[in-house]
């Protein structure tokens, strides 16, 4: 518990640097089904309604960050009420979203009264500070919400020239919301749904494991490893726990304990079979799952009587 407070008070710390002077940028990102998958559009706004609204989100962070427990990142499990963190390298959109955001945004749209603002997608302000002539950010991400269809329909109303008169633009709204943020390389995920939505990220999970595919490969832990890929690839499950190896290391595990591995089997009683070269043999998806559950380190011994059993409640003992 006071690991998690530490980790808290820390990142409070870092976070607490970019309330500085210097002007955050607010971008509008309309994510397309082409190729370039990102358009963004910038705001021009009074100075004094620009820094109401991106204090506001950032007193929200404060806020959110101040009730909620921080857990690593689980590719199995929807952990809801809790922030969960994740090495960007593991979010494969995250180049093409940062990209948008460089320090040139020139090829941002200006938004204008012609703008059609149904086809905003999600908005991001981005914080900085400069530490040694390196820049430093912090990027808020928040999930654009479209008015209701009963609210487009109404008539809106305002004083306009000191005349109560019908809007007849859009409304262009921010909530404060803060769904998820990013600094120092590691995403914070505050709403899973909503940054699954901005960076489609578990639709990019078979993404995250053909970058790996390689790595895997020449690991030369188990045989007809391009078929034990692919299964994985094609099965949800098995699919989520793979990229759950990948970004928890697994494999640079196993190759450190590649000399006791058959030892281990043996130990656990892990109905696999492995040749004198410590190749893992697999023969369907059962396999691969129990060789998943070793990347995973789910293979515990029991602290009061030593028996040898797979953890995460599987409520098999094995010794």
């Amino acid at each position: 518990m006071n690991n998690k407070i530490n980790e808290k008070h820390r990142l409070v710390e870092v976070i607490n640097k970019f309330d500085n002077k210097n002007e955050p940028l607010i971008l509008l990102f309309d994510k397309t089904r082409r190729k370039d998958k990102y358009k963004t559009y910038q705001i021009t706004l009074e100075e004094s309604m620009f820094k109401k609204i991106t204090k506001a989100y950032y007193d929200y962070l404060l806020e959110i960050i101040s009730q909620k427990e921080i857990e690593e990142y689980d590719f199995e499990l929807n952990s809801k009420g809790n922030i969960q963190k994740l090495n960007s390298n593991i979010v494969t959109e995250s180049e093409n979203v940062n990209s948008k955001m460089s320090v040139d945004i020139r090829d941002a749209i200006t938004v204008n009264k012609e703008t059609d603002f149904s086809v905003f997608d999600f908005i991001a302000i981005r914080f900085f500070y400069v530490d040694n002539d390196e820049t430093k950010t912090l990027t808020l991400y928040s999930k654009y919400k479209q008015p209701a269809n009963k609210f487009k329909k109404t008539f809106k109303c305002s004083f306009l020239d000191n005349q109560i008169k019908e809007l007849k633009s859009d409304i262009l709204y921010f909530d404060n919301i803060v769904d998820a943020f990013e600094v120092n390389g590691t995403y914070y995920i505050i709403n899973e749904d909503q940054f699954n939505s901005m960076f489609d990220f578990t639709e990019g999970f078979s993404h995250i494991i053909e970058s790996k595919r390689e790595d895997i490969i020449n690991s030369d832990f188990i045989d007809k490893p391009e078929e034990f890929i692919d299964l994985c690839k094609n099965d949800r499950r098995l699919n989520k726990r793979l990229c759950k190896v990948i970004a928890n290391d697994g494999f640079t595990y196993l190759k450190k304990g590649r000399d006791r591995l058959s030892d281990f089997i043996k130990e656990y009683k892990i109905p696999l079979q492995i040749d004198d070269k410590n190749i893992i043999k697999h023969k369907n998806k059962d396999d691969i799952t129990k060789i998943l559950n070793m990347l995973l380190k789910c293979y515990v011994e029991e602290g009061l009587l030593g028996e040898k059993m797979l953890s995460k409640g599987v409520e098999k003992y094995i010794s």
